[in-house]
Order: C-alpha cells, then sequence, then structure tokens
C-alpha cells in the first residue's frame, strides 16, 4: 500500500515526535535534575541552620568562659574560708600553730571530738515581733526590716543549701603569766581570744574556762601562773583543686 504524506502529515507528524522527546527528556532526565536540586537546596539550609546553631554556641563561649571563672574565683574564696581537711590533717596542730605566738605556756592540747556539720551562707530571724499595728502604721510599706514582713506574712525565704564540712573540736589548756601583784594578766588571756576570733579560717571559740593560779615550784623550774582552758570547733573541708578547670 503506497501511502504519500502530505505536507500538513508531515509537520503534524514532526510536531508529535518532537514533543515526544521533550516529555521523555523532561520526565527522564529534566525532572530527576529539578527533584535532585530541590533535595541538595533542603540539605543546603539544614547544614546553614546547622552552621548558625553551632555559631550562636561559639558566640557563647566568652560569656560561658567568664561565668566559669567568675565560679571558681567564688569556690576559691569560698575554700580560703575553711581549713584544708588532708587525708592526715590534725585539727590540733593548725590550733597550735595559730596560738603559736601568743604569751602563753601550752600545756595539753587535744583533739577531743569529730563530726559532720552542716554551714548554711545565711539565716533569717523568725522570732521577731510583727503586731498589725506594726504594720499598719508602716505608710510606705518598706521601712521595717525584711524579717517582720517575713514574719507577719509567713513568707521566709527558703534557705540556700549548706555546705558539708568536717568539725573537730581541739581543747587547748595553757599557762599565762601573773602581774606583779600575782593576779592573772588577762592580756594574755584575751590575746588568746583575738587571736581565734581575728583568724582568716573558720574557727568557733565554743567555751574559755579556768583562772586557777598555780602556785610556783623553784626546784621544779615551773613559775607561778593562772591556768585556762579553750575549746574550739575548727571547720574543715576537703578542697577543690580549681586549677585543672582554669
Amino acid at each position: 500500500m503506497n501511502m504519500k504524506l502530505s505536507y500538513r502529515d508531515k509537520v503534524i507528524f514532526i510536531a508529535v515526535v518532537v514533543v515526544a522527546v521533550l516529555l521523555i527528556g523532561f520526565f527522564f532526565i529534566v525532572k530527576p535534575k529539578i527533584s535532585e536540586s530541590q533535595d541538595i537546596k533542603n540539605s543546603l539550609e539544614e547544614k546553614q541552620q546547622e552552621q548558625a546553631e553551632v555559631q550562636a554556641k561559639i558566640d557563647t563561649l566568652p560569656q560561658l568562659q567568664k561565668q566559669l571563672e567568675d565560679s571558681i574565683k567564688e569556690v576559691d574564696d569560698m575554700q580560703e574560708d575553711f581549713v584544708e581537711e588532708q587525708e592526715a590533717f590534725q585539727a590540733d596542730q593548725y590550733i597550735y600553730e595559730l596560738l603559736s605566738e601568743c604569751d602563753i605556756e601550752f600545756r595539753n592540747l587535744t583533739l577531743t571530738g569529730e563530726a559532720e556539720g552542716q554551714l548554711s551562707p545565711y539565716f533569717y530571724q523568725k522570732n521577731c515581733t510583727a503586731y498589725d499595728i506594726k504594720i499598719n502604721s508602716d505608710l510606705s510599706g518598706d521601712s521595717l526590716p525584711q524579717e517582720v514582713y517575713d514574719k507577719y506574712y509567713e513568707s521566709y525565704p527558703a534557705p540556700a543549701p549548706g555546705v558539708i564540712v568536717a568539725v573537730e573540736e581541739v581543747s587547748v589548756t595553757f599557762g599565762v603569766p601573773l602581774t606583779s601583784d600575782g593576779f592573772v594578766d588577762w592580756d594574755s588571756v584575751f590575746e588568746v581570744v583575738d587571736t581565734i576570733s581575728l583568724s582568716d579560717k573558720t574557727l568557733y571559740l565554743k567555751s574559755l574556762s579556768g583562772g586557777n593560779v598555780t602556785e610556783a615550784d623553784d626546784e621544779k623550774g615551773i613559775e607561778a601562773s593562772g591556768e585556762f582552758t579553750v575549746v574550739i570547733d575548727v571547720f574543715s573541708i576537703q578542697h577543690m583543686d580549681t586549677e585543672q578547670a582554669k
């Protein structure tokens, strides 16, 4: 069968072929590339978001470093208030060294007890008075001490967590010289009390007793003196090595 295509038919045929080629190219080449390009774009956006988050964290590093340095300094300052508790530490040795400059004669120095205690950074007074008339007369609303308002409204602040420390009790018996009149030289006694109270460590003078006068004994080379005993609590902690965190 001899079939001759007219010019019009040829144009239509060529157009159909071209459209078919374009459609095949779009679905098998262009469309996968578009999808691949969109995936790449989404991945790029995710990476950019991750980079922004990482950069935000990097930007906070100076602030975090400053906070760490402040925390380390706070710990160091707090630790300075306590005697360092070491494996073979003896609180009585610390007290002996502390009082060795005083004008006293050591007669007995013993570690009488050891316990675990807890120190709170602050305390508040619950036993203050807070009558209605006192509150009502406070026209400005802020002229009374804060503990009065806390008492009246029963809104005491919660105490901060305490610090667990070792509490070691040291008993020291010592002699002090007598004055020319044969009385106890109280300046020497007060020197002991002041030395303990002015110490830069956390010490607590629990009691001071005595005052008996010991007569002189020339044969034994003992001079007349007054005898006293002080009982001291020494608060110590295991110091943290903050150098490793710097």
